[in-house]
């Protein structure tokens, strides 16, 4: 477990370097974890996660639709995985719609994509209409945003009916995969039917595995995103508490003493 708030904090940490304003959303349980026992110094804190009690815990995106579709202005998310050396570039402020990389034709989004159709009693219209489709085009979430908030308040709209609809179903499917398609195949899709453009971090699809290239931090890699099973591996974990005391060792040392005493 406090390998997930040294992730959390080192990638708080570190954007706290390069931004003046890093706001967390989060719920009371993760305040109380993040804020009063962490100390992280993001700069707003707000609590609005506390609604989302009613959803299976698998269902980690619906945290992430709400958090969307509350912004007023122009984001960035960031998920709490992405750790960063270097500013966003410049272009990125100035787009609709904002994501990390483009994905065509991910075997898992796939094969979920095919369990959905077939169990789920409801299909969004922008789904349906891309069946079958020549090729499955999602977008990674390691950040996504934008200055479009309307649109992400009516993506978030449609998610959260997507799900709603069809939680009777989520005991016939792989749930936790599920949430690429909630989130980062419903965003591509609804996009693409209002001919919306994206700027992409990445203008070509990366191969994940180089993210894994540690030793090139900072000096020639200063964006990592461990995604999916990446996270999970002994390599990745040693790597972000090094990493989190070399930079920030009274935040590492906090946690390891918290660890001990078993407050997280």
């Amino acid at each position: 477990m406090s390998i997930y708030f040294m992730s959390s904090a080192l990638s708080c940490l570190l954007l706290r370097r390069l931004y003046e304003r890093v706001e967390l959303f989060t719920d009371s349980a993760g305040k109380h974890m993040l804020i009063d026992l962490l100390k992280l110094p993001y700069t707003q804190v707000h609590t609005i996660l506390d609604r989302l009690d009613k959803y299976p815990v698998e269902l980690w995106s619906v945290g992430k639709l709400l958090t969307y579709s509350v912004q007023k202005e122009p984001f960035i998310h960031i998920d709490n995985d992405v750790f960063m050396w270097q500013y966003f570039p410049s272009h990125l402020s100035t787009e609709s719609l904002v994501a990390q990389n483009i994905e065509v034709d991910f075997a898992h989004d796939i094969e979920i994509l095919r369990q959905i159709v077939k169990e789920f009693q409801y299909l969004p219209s922008v789904i349906k209409d891309d069946l079958p489709q020549e090729h499955l085009v999602s977008c990674n979430a390691g950040i996504i945003g934008g200055i479009d908030h309307e649109f992400f308040q009516e993506f978030s709209k449609c998610s959260f009916q997507f799900i709603n609809q069809n939680l009777l179903y989520l005991s016939r499917i792989d749930a936790g995969l599920a949430n690429v398609i909630f989130e980062q195949y419903l965003f591509s899709r609804l996009a693409a039917s209002k001919n919306q453009s994206i700027g992409f971090l990445f203008p070509t699809q990366p191969d994940y595995q180089d993210f894994l290239h540690f030793s090139e931090v900072p000096s020639k890699r200063q964006y990592v995103h461990l995604i999916g099973p990446y996270k999970k591996k002994v390599s990745s974990e040693d790597w972000i508490a090094n990493r989190l005391r070399l930079e920030f060792p009274e935040y590492y040392y906090r946690i390891v003493s918290l660890a001990s005493n078993f407050m997280i």
